[in-house]
Parts: C-alpha cells; structure tokens; sequence
C-alpha cells in the first residue's frame, strides 16, 4: 500500500528543547527509512494518529496546529 506523505509542520520548542516535527502517522509511513533519518537531523518525528480527520475533514496534522493558536493571537491583537 502507498502512504502519501502529506502536510507536516516543524515547531519549535522552548529553549535547550529539539524542534519537533508533527506529521500524521500516515504521512510517517509515507517516508522511507532513510527520508525519516533525514527528517530526524533536523527534530524530533512525532506521528500523530489522525486518519478520521483525514478521511473526513480532509486535512492533516500542518493544519491543526495554526487553528489552536487563531484564537491567542486574536486575543493579543486586541489587546
């Protein structure tokens, strides 16, 4: 079966902390061995177990992330 290696995001951690590197559990088996050796250099992988968001929201685990933090920033924007 082919996984397709879909949205990811990099995020960065506090300080003394390895960015980490959010992709869905689908999109980590669409790498090979050595393409998450490559992805490694460079945080932490953390595959997340999304498939119903997938399937039927038709996102992935780079979209999520900006949605949780939409309403901080509005706050601080109207502060």
């Amino acid at each position: 079966m082919l996984h397709e290696a879909r949205d990811f995001m990099k995020l960065q951690t506090t300080v003394g902390h390895p960015p980490l590197i959010v992709m869905s559990e689908s999109a980590h088996r669409g790498f090979t061995p050595e393409q998450r050796e490559r992805l490694e250099q460079h945080g932490k992988l953390v595959p997340v177990h999304i498939t119903t968001i997938e399937a039927v929201g038709g996102g992935s685990a780079g979209c999520m992330p900006a949605e949780v933090f939409l309403p901080q920033i509005a706050q601080q924007m109207q502060a």
